[in-house]
């Protein structure tokens, strides 16, 4: 139907004066390149171009002040955009918001194996939290799994592990060594190195139980207070047993 106006065609070229409406328009010429003057809207609010912003709405009629706008009704039903191998459309990622406000709404990233979608990288929209492997992140950077850290380190961490190349600082800003610590550190288990070093000239190192100097060179006793020079079991205050 055209209403009132006119509709002409130099056998090239469709041009009418009104909104003529049609069951569907078919542009058969391969070299031809067709043109819409003004905006474009198929299915209303399936994909729409809006001419007075230039900027481009999937899923909505109003795309604002965004060059392209992508709506999805939620998260269970269709992602915003799907990047798949050439091959077929069964691997790839997926990139959408997820409504979700169980875990708090953010933009999530899918991995698609085989068609089945699992959770990669999720960003929450209130906290500016990440999470990787996990979508309730409840630090700046979440990881779900090991995590290496280091340009000659691209292997695999321990499991829900943490390795790194180059010095750690726990503290400060320039940690000199491979674990520099501005503070007061606490074990509550077994520590081992291969020497220790107290650089403090009036701290006093404090040991809460027994302690051995080369196995049986210099030993305090703890539960009986005696200590033993050339012995491991000294039976007296002092016990010096001279080399053999």
């Amino acid at each position: 139907s055209f209403g009132q106006g006119w509709l002409n065609s130099d056998g090239t070229t469709l041009s009418a004066s009104t909104s003529p409406t049609v069951n569907y328009i078919t542009a058969t010429s391969t070299t031809a390149t067709s043109t819409f003057a003004g905006g474009l809207a198929v299915e209303t609010s399936g994909l729409v171009y809006d001419y007075s912003t230039n900027n481009v709405g999937i899923g909505t009629a109003s795309p604002g002040d965004i060059k392209l706008n992508i709506i999805t009704p939620n998260i269970t039903t269709g992602m915003g955009l799907g990047l798949r191998q050439a091959n077929g459309v069964t691997y790839g990622f997926d990139i959408g918001l997820d409504t979700d406000t169980s875990g708090g709404e953010g933009l999530v990233i899918r991995k698609v194996n085989a068609g089945a979608r699992t959770e990669a990288m999720f960003i929450n929209r209130n906290t500016g939290n990440v999470g990787i492997g996990t979508t309730t992140p409840l630090s700046k950077l979440a990881v779900s799994g090991g995590m290496s850290v280091g340009a000659d380190y691209n292997i695999a961490a321990p499991s829900n592990g943490f390795i790194v190349q180059g010095n750690v600082g726990i503290g400060t800003t320039s940690p000199n060594w491979k674990l520099s610590v501005a503070g007061i550190g606490s074990f509550d288990d077994y520590v081992r190195a291969g020497y220790f070093t107290a650089t403090s000239t009036t701290a006093t190192s404090t040991f809460a139980g027994g302690l051995a100097v080369e196995t049986s060179g210099l030993v305090y006793d703890y539960s009986t207070n005696n200590v033993g020079i050339g012995t491991a079991g000294p039976d007296t205050k002092l016990v010096i047993k001279p080399a053999s």
